[in-house]
């Protein structure tokens, strides 16, 4: 009962963020999307939507390296190498979860620092 009254919850969420996205996709630029597709990669994680959320990450670590955007770089890596972890695939989940630690310490940014650190030693055990 819990999940499915979370699931209803998060449904109006994802009609808005859909809306968001069709706009900035027509008339935002490519950051201001990712910016965005980060959002949507959390709401499809929280539903369960491993794949569409592999896709959205995917495609905001492209644009975050091509437009050399460290803070989502940091953040679409962590994502990243969360679903790894889920699969079991802790090598790669490591790759991402250094690559996060790299970006958040470029900036300086506390939090990714942490959240980085703890999820690569979670790996370890």
């Amino acid at each position: 009962a819990d999940r499915e009254r979370w699931h209803g919850r998060l449904q109006p969420a994802q009609t808005l963020l859909n809306e968001a996205l069709q706009l900035l996709h027509d008339f935002g630029d490519e950051t201001d999307l990712a910016y965005a597709r980060q959002s949507q990669a959390t709401l499809s994680l929280a539903l369960g939507e491993y794949a569409a959320a592999r896709e959205h990450l995917q495609a905001v670590l492209a644009v975050a390296e091509s437009h050399d955007v460290t803070y989502l770089k940091g953040s679409a890596s962590n994502g990243l190498a969360m679903l790894a972890s889920n699969e079991g695939d802790l090598q790669t989940a490591e790759e991402f979860y250094h690559a996060s630690l790299q970006a958040h310490r470029q900036i300086g940014n506390v939090e990714g620092i942490t959240g980085a650190l703890v999820n690569l030693g979670a790996c370890r055990f």
